[in-house]
């Protein structure tokens, strides 16, 4: 059987399968894992497929992304370790960007007894909290008001990010895969791309609930993260292919 055959046939039992092994593959083709290994690894390239553990599925799509209400309930316990990952590496005296979210809304909660940073944020619970327990610097972007994110979106947040250096930035997303973050709001996307240039360093925090997702709208490539922190849920395959495009992976 020929690559492109195998591969096809590769997609649609993934479209009868929630999971199939990588096991399960090589039986069926009569080819060794290393050649699944890599049909797979060229459709998680493209977006296609994730990988899971000991197997493969296919990219779950999200049309709409949770209010913050509904997200500050979920993977508590992951977010609450990612954020105190996160802000160890946040160095005296830095300026830092926290991106829209509940997994930053820990790192703000971490840092409540600095008072030694500048603090830029889109997000209003993120400010808020600030203001009331933390002595540091903060300023908010302004801009488009999204309602069921408490954040801000669009050109005038891009616009107020690109006039400033930020150290590092703490980025969020409803989904992400080898290819990059992606978002069912088109207004984020400027956000992030001005994120990304703003930044000498750009670090993802996100729970492994959001790997192997896939929305509308194609955000950041993989390549203009620089660290990501996760929590130990994320796939093998996934964790050395992250590696070997020269990303920091730093497990919470």
């Amino acid at each position: 059987m020929i690559p492109v055959e195998r591969q096809r046939k590769i997609l649609t039992l993934l479209k009868n399968q929630e999971v199939v092994s990588i096991s399960e593959l090589v039986d069926l083709f009569n080819v060794s894992h290393m050649t699944i290994r890599r049909d797979i690894e060229k459709f998680e390239a493209i977006g296609k497929v994730s990988s899971v553990s000991g197997g493969v599925q296919l990219a779950r799509n999200i049309h709409i992304e949770l209010s913050h209400d509904i997200k500050i309930t979920q993977f508590a316990t992951e977010k609450e370790q990612i954020g105190k990952l996160a802000s160890s590496i946040i160095a005296p005296n830095m300026t830092i960007y926290l991106d829209a979210g509940t997994t930053t809304l820990e790192i703000a909660h971490q840092i409540t007894q600095r008072n030694d940073l500048l603090i830029i944020t889109n997000d209003f619970a993120i400010s808020a909290f600030l203001m009331a327990n933390s002595a540091n610097d903060i300023y908010h972007t302004g801009g488009k008001i999204d309602r069921q994110n408490q954040s801000t979106v669009g050109s005038k947040v891009a616009d107020f990010l690109l006039s400033m250096n930020i150290d590092i930035a703490f980025i969020s997303t409803s989904s992400w895969n080898l290819k990059g973050l992606s978002t069912p709001n088109e207004d984020k996307v400027i956000v992030k791309h001005a994120i990304a240039k703003s930044s000498k360093a750009v670090c993802l925090v996100s729970d492994t609930s959001k790997y192997g997702k896939i929305a509308a709208f194609h955000a950041l490539d993989m390549e203009r993260i620089d660290t990501i922190i996760t929590d130990s849920g994320l796939p093998e395959s996934a964790f050395n292919e992250l590696r070997d495009k020269g990303i920091d992976i730093l497990t919470a």
